[in-house]
């Protein structure tokens, strides 16, 4: 029911509104600038996908081209039908146990103010030296209109939630960690100007030659892994809040092939230059350094990156900028404005 009556407000949505409504002189009275109202989101929902039910979903028909199905764990609030909701995107490291993740990564998102639904797909299980190659996660290749595994499970997600929940667009966002915050960032510039905010946890970009330039720097990946290279899309224009976090020199990811142990990349580089390339691309950056390595951030964790996401509803400034708050400022947090609106 809820699928049909979704389709029919699009259908009155497109006719808009009844002609006639101007001042009588032959002009309309705009008023003020209307408040956008979010970002336009078309994604379809696969044919004869269920309804998405609170906790695991298996064997979700996502569309890829080898017919394959996905798991995914979502965490549905309880409130009324008619509550407006956000959806939050939520993609573990590689090789982590989704159900672990899933567990530490639980949290309140039933708050009166801000209800939100929190999606946690499980991996995709490519490896590097496969065809198509990937790192658990469908992470070195996209572009939109290309059949990334990843992409299209996110949107055929979010096309079905669209169509059985009323879906807030100005509060989509999405976190991850390790290969998950990769994961994150490549859907952030696949879609430029559909999240409201991101926090990407020790992740990087392969849409920034510099960071690209810091992929497999011992250059063995020709020789033994020749799906190794990245290549994503260039970033679009858009006006996220981005929230990173890194963790120092041992800070990186290394991938074990045969009796090799080849080095991927050090996240604490590529963050490091991703202030520059999301600031210039007209981001703001929240930077969220420390020293414990390839770990979550130790001066804070879900409840507070959800006070993050709160604060940061699509298009709208960042109440950041003049003031970090508190666990931000004091676990050494630093506010980048973007170079530009």
């Amino acid at each position: 029911m809820h699928r049909i009556a979704y389709a029919i407000c699009l259908a009155l949505i497109a006719c808009g509104p009844a002609a006639g409504d101007g001042t009588g002189n032959g002009e309309v009275d705009a008023g003020p600038a209307a408040t956008p109202l979010g970002p336009e989101v078309n994604f379809e929902c696969p044919d004869g996908a269920p309804s998405i039910s609170n906790g695991m979903n298996e064997s979700w028909p996502y569309g890829a081209a080898q017919g394959d199905t996905r798991r995914f764990h979502a965490l549905i609030p309880n409130v009324d039908g008619d509550t407006p909701v956000g959806v939050v995107f939520s993609w573990h490291g590689i090789g982590q146990d989704l159900e672990s993740w899933v567990q530490g990564t639980r949290v309140d998102n039933a708050q009166p103010d801000f209800p939100f639904i929190v999606i946690s797909p499980h991996d995709s299980g490519m490896m590097p030296q496969e065809d198509p190659p990937g790192l658990y996660w469908d992470m070195l290749y996209s572009s939109p209109g290309d059949d990334n595994r990843e992409a299209e499970l996110f949107e055929s997600i979010l096309g079905c939630l669209l169509l059985d929940y009323r879906i807030d667009t100005k509060r989509l966002y999405s976190v991850g960690f390790s290969g998950g915050a990769v994961i994150t960032n490549m859907l952030q510039v696949r879609y430029p100007d559909l999240f409201a905010a991101t926090a990407p946890m020790s992740g990087a970009w392969f849409s920034d030659p510099a960071q690209v330039d810091l992929v497999d720097p011992d250059n063995v990946g020709p020789q033994y892994l020749p799906g190794l290279g990245v290549d994503w899309n260039a970033m679009g224009p858009g006006q996220e809040t981005i929230l990173l976090t890194h963790g120092g020199a041992e800070d990186d990811y290394a991938f074990e092939y045969s009796i090799l142990n080849v080095d991927i990349i050090n996240f604490e580089q590529a963050n490091q230059a991703a202030i520059t390339y999301l600031t210039e691309n007209g981001r703001n950056v929240i930077d969220c350094p420390h020293t414990n390595g390839h770990r979550q951030h130790p001066g804070f964790w879900i409840p507070d990156l959800v006070a993050f996401m709160k604060a940061h509803p699509w298009h709208e400034p960042s109440p950041y900028a003049e003031d970090l708050p508190e666990p931000f400022s004091g676990a050494g947090c630093r506010f980048y404005a973007a170079a530009s609106p």
